[in-house]
């Protein structure tokens, strides 16, 4: 399920992010109904529909993340790739990233797609901050209350279009809003 060349278009049809943006408003009144759910049930099948479709994805040939989002970056993600780089923890942050408006302390990537994307990936994968090696945040317990993200994270990453449109189906029913009850 990785993305074929088409899809590196962005907002094509066929592509991820038309996929996404054609089930907008669907994906917005399933996450309604989802609140109404088992979180438990929920999580126990997001879990299955994960593993699932990150066996038929290869992240290191999508990389979307690594083109379309800017990951977020606590103090010690700063340190720690600062002191990977050889360099201090302020000039790592002058130089590549700026600070979150939404939650003072933490910062973004100042660029996409990432300065440190390679054509084979990561050139400092083990320097990635922790919201990189977490993505698509599928792992962790309490998936209905990402809902919002990952509505547009599918836009993004293919095992998470895979996970919530899995989701759907096997929740609301193959016919999406038209076979609710």
């Amino acid at each position: 399920m990785a993305p074929t060349k088409k899809d590196d278009v962005k907002g094509q049809p066929g592509t991820l992010e038309h996929r996404a943006q054609t089930l907008y408003d669907e994906d917005w009144e399933f996450r309604a109904f989802l609140k109404e759910q088992d979180p438990k049930k929920v999580d126990a099948i997001v879990q299955r529909l994960f593993r699932e479709a990150s066996e038929q994805t290869n992240c290191r040939v999508c990389m979307n993340c690594c083109r379309e989002l800017s990951p977020q970056f606590n103090d010690r993600d700063v340190e720690h790739f600062a002191k990977g780089l050889g360099i201090t923890s302020p000039a790592f942050v002058r130089r590549y990233l700026v600070e979150d408006d939404d939650e003072p302390g933490k910062y973004l990537m100042r660029d996409r797609p990432c300065p440190f994307l390679g054509k084979d990936g990561c050139t400092h994968y083990e320097l990635r901050p922790k919201e990189c090696a977490d993505f698509p945040h599928l792992k962790q317990k309490d998936f209905l209350g990402r809902t919002m993200s990952i509505i547009s994270d599918q836009a993004v990453c293919p095992i998470v279009f895979h996970v919530y449109q899995g989701l759907k189906a096997e929740l609301w029913g193959k016919k999406g809003r038209s076979h609710k009850t």
